[in-house]
């Protein structure tokens, strides 16, 4: 499960903002397609703010960055950090 999130607690700190974490099934390093709200969450949408930093979690891999939404797409900007196979990169870091 890949996780998305943006809030005042866990995952990312961002200015405001209330929790929120959506399934996808994407693969690859393009857009990532939302699947909804995972439970105790909320959509990326129903904040109706289109930019957000944003943190994806696979399995034990990581990537952070900053990210657009539109429609049921998030879309990449410049990813800050990843952690890939327990390797920490915030200096030219690519999705995972």
């Amino acid at each position: 499960m890949v996780r998305f999130s943006y809030g005042s607690e866990g995952w990312l700190v961002a200015g405001v903002g209330n929790w929120v974490g959506e399934n996808t099934f994407t693969v690859g390093d393009g857009a990532v397609t939302l699947g909804g709200p995972l439970p105790g969450y909320t959509s990326f949408s129903s904040i109706g703010i289109t930019e957000f930093w944003y943190a994806i979690v696979d399995g034990d891999n990581r990537e952070s960055g900053i990210c657009t939404i539109s429609g049921q797409f998030l879309i990449r900007g410049d990813i800050s950090a990843t952690i890939v196979n327990g390797v920490y990169n915030d200096v030219n870091a690519l999705p995972i």
